[in-house]
């Protein structure tokens, strides 16, 4: 009976060493370098010609198997850095797309939702389904170190001909993630990672965080799934309609 008591303890211990993390966010600090062309689009920038430097937080809020991450965009932060918090507030009623993006861990893909604001349809969501991506070139190092007490592996990888350096770690089961897709091991999950242009590093892991798990599944039905071309090209178009809305109210 003792043994059977004991061998039952084992196996309980050894489940929970193993069992998937069920919710929690994490909080990563975002840093990129905006040439000064990017910066005239949006009537910003200096004389000086140097680049500017975006920094913003990004969380990504899982509850099981599913979570809730938006990449972050380059002509929405740089607007909200020129004109301020005031000015972009007021730029959200002419956002001319709304977009929700998801994380299914269980078929390492990313789930990409977008609909128009403005023009003849405002009512047909838009589905793009993208593979979690692993670089050809992904090379893992010897090299480890502590990112907010979770043991991080050095790994080195290219993407759009960009070298970059990646700190993952294993220490958090089931939870398979980058903050750039293309950066990810086949297994971990990605607490830093840094090239010339832009990073990512986490700020915060908190694993008590109770995500109920409605708030991270997709809540649109009926979405006309398109191509990753065919939703650039919807973004492309409706960035450059905010972008000539942000020109009108800076001359205002």
């Amino acid at each position: 009976m003792r043994r059977t008591f004991l061998f039952i303890l084992f196996i309980a211990a050894s489940s929970c060493a193993t069992f998937a993390q069920s919710s929690g966010e994490i909080e990563y600090e975002f840093t990129r370098q905006v040439s000064a062309n990017q910066m005239a689009r949006f009537g910003g920038g200096d004389e000086s010609g140097a680049p500017s430097v975006i920094t913003r937080n990004q969380t990504m809020r899982f509850s099981g198997n599913m979570g809730t991450w938006t990449q972050p965009r380059p002509g929405r932060e740089i607007a909200a850095m020129i004109g301020g918090a005031g000015q972009m507030q007021q730029m959200r009623r002419f956002m001319p797309f709304e977009s929700k993006d998801y994380v299914d861990f269980n078929k390492s893909t990313l789930l990409h939702y977008m609909r128009a604001t403005s023009g003849d349809d405002t009512t047909t969501w838009y589905l793009n389904v993208e593979p979690f991506a692993q670089p050809a070139d992904w090379k893992v190092e010897k090299k480890t170190k502590k990112i907010l007490g979770y043991e991080c592996q050095k790994a080195t990888a290219t993407l759009r001909d960009i070298p970059y350096t990646v700190w993952y770690t294993t220490d958090i089961p089931g939870i398979n993630f980058s903050p750039i897709n293309g950066l990810a091991p086949a297994k971990g999950l990605v607490l830093a990672l840094e090239s010339d242009e832009q990073s990512f590093v986490a700020k915060k892991v908190d694993l008590a965080a109770a995500i109920a798990p409605e708030e991270v599944k997709p809540d649109i039905a009926d979405a006309k799934e398109v191509s990753a071309e065919e939703l650039r090209d919807m973004r492309r178009q409706a960035g450059e309609r905010m972008r000539t809305q942000f020109q009108q109210m800076q001359r205002q």
